[in-house]
């Protein structure tokens, strides 16, 4: 298989083929001006020594029926004189000759009708001198006709010369144009969507080796890159299996445990162990569902459902759990239905109640509302902890992100914000963020309402 093109060696190549063609065309042009030039210059002699040798027919004319010696005689000398202009314009030797011929007729004749002793009443039309002349002027115009046609095909040629090699110019340009669209700008493009594809975390996208050498490197390096990142994710994604699965069964092991040695004198014992069983159960799913939605894997079980009945079931989650927090509902008396996965709302609800509790070290009341306006459903879960700066603000929604020393100090592992959005955004709803320093911070989930 042959090696491809090289993008700089095509683009010479086809601008080396551009100006050769312009310049065999310039050279053309200029060739054919110069012999334009001397077409006119011929054809302004012809002009010339036609209408010269019409004068002299004319001075002839008069000479012969002139009266007056001095007459006579001027006009003889200013025939003779404009037919050696002719002859002085004549270019070659053939074209001088038949001018030569007809001169030496002409001064026979002026010498005759000039002498002293003739009568002018004896002139005769003398045959020879206007037959001369008769000739030389159809000599000059015939001349002239073919001085005018080649003139008339240089200009021809000139024109179709120079349409040539604009068309020439201009196709070439509009081939290289399509070059560069085909084999550079459209392999750009294809690069460059599967590389925002690729930033948006797909890892399936691979780019078409096709176009100039460099391009070809490129993607083929961009596949080698990918392929590397897909491998490492899917070793990622089979370790965070493979530890999830580990750390699911001792806690199934405990739960059952703790269910089967339940006695009055040990409730709350009991309460607590499983709480924290459930909360640990809640830190392995988010971490497989971090891999799950980093993978584009996840699945909703899609159905109709009162967000209120997910609010009071994330608060009995939370009942008793912060002695030092007080968790408030807020809900309205008329349903607020939306098509959601409700076991998937309820996790986002649990990780940012379970936020605005960590991150409210001292205590507080910590807030959830539901409420619905026009076609929107909303959730808000606000507390009155540490809060967070702009800058914090934008970073709190990426996984593993943590905040100052004190965030640092609250334990977590930063995925609870990150699983929240990623599973808003699978419903096509917004998750937003208000936050003062000191002030604490509101979460706002809006979903979009498909029944009342």
């Amino acid at each position: 298989m042959s090696r491809p093109a090289s993008l700089r060696t095509t683009f010479a190549v086809v601008l080396a083929a551009i100006a050769v063609l312009s310049s065999t065309g310039t050279i053309a042009l200029v060739v054919l001006s110069q012999r334009s030039r001397q077409a006119s210059e011929e054809l302004g002699g012809c002009v010339e020594r036609q209408l010269v040798v019409e004068d002299v027919q004319r001075d002839v004319l008069l000479l012969d029926r002139a009266r007056n010696p001095a007459l006579r005689e001027n006009l003889g000398r200013d025939a003779v004189a404009r037919l050696q202009r002719v002859v002085e314009l004549a270019p070659t030797p053939e074209e001088r000759a038949p001018a030569e011929s007809a001169l030496a007729t002409l001064v026979a004749h002026v010498a005759d009708r000039t002498r002293p002793d003739v009568d002018p009443a004896s002139f005769r039309e003398d045959v020879v001198a206007e037959g001369a002349l008769a000739a030389l002027e159809q000599l000059e115009r015939n001349r002239l006709s073919q001085a005018r046609a080649r003139a008339d095909e240089l200009a021809r040629t000139a024109n179709v010369v120079g349409a040539a090699t604009g068309f020439v110019v201009v196709l070439g340009t509009l081939l290289l144009i399509a070059m560069v669209r085909r084999r550079v700008v459209r392999p750009l493009l294809g690069v460059s969507t599967r590389m925002a594809a690729f930033g948006r975390g797909d890892l399936s996208v691979r780019v078409e080796e096709r176009g100039p050498l460099e391009l070809q490197e490129m993607a083929r390096a961009f596949n080698v890159m990918v392929d590397r990142l897909a491998t490492q994710e899917q070793a990622h994604r089979t370790y965070l299996a493979a530890v999830a699965h580990d750390l699911r069964n001792p806690i199934q092991t405990l739960r059952l445990a703790v269910a089967s040695q339940a006695s009055a004198a040990s409730d709350r014992v009991l309460t607590i162990v499983g709480r924290q069983l459930d909360r640990l159960d809640r830190l392995v799913g988010d971490l497989l569902d971090t891999a799950s939605l980093r993978a584009g894997r996840l699945e909703l079980a899609l159905g109709e459902h009162d967000l209120r009945d997910v609010a009071r079931n994330v608060a009995n989650l939370f009942a008793g759990t912060s002695p030092q927090h007080t968790l408030v509902v807020d809900l309205p008396n008329e349903p607020v239905t939306v098509k959601c996965d409700a076991t998937r709302i309820e996790q986002v609800v649990t990780n940012l109640v379970t936020n605005a509790i960590k991150y409210s070290p001292e205590g507080g009341t910590v807030k959830l509302s539901v409420a619905s306006a026009d076609d929107t459903a909303t959730i808000c879960v606000r507390d009155e902890g540490v809060g967070m700066t702009p800058d914090q603000v934008e970073a709190a929604f990426a996984p593993f992100s943590r905040g100052d020393e004190l965030r640092k100090s609250v334990k977590g592992h930063g995925l609870g914000l990150f699983v929240a959005r990623r599973l808003v955004d699978e419903h096509g709803g917004t998750i937003d963020v208000e936050s003062t320093p000191g002030h604490g911070s509101c979460f706002t989930v809006r979903l979009r309402c498909d029944a009342t």
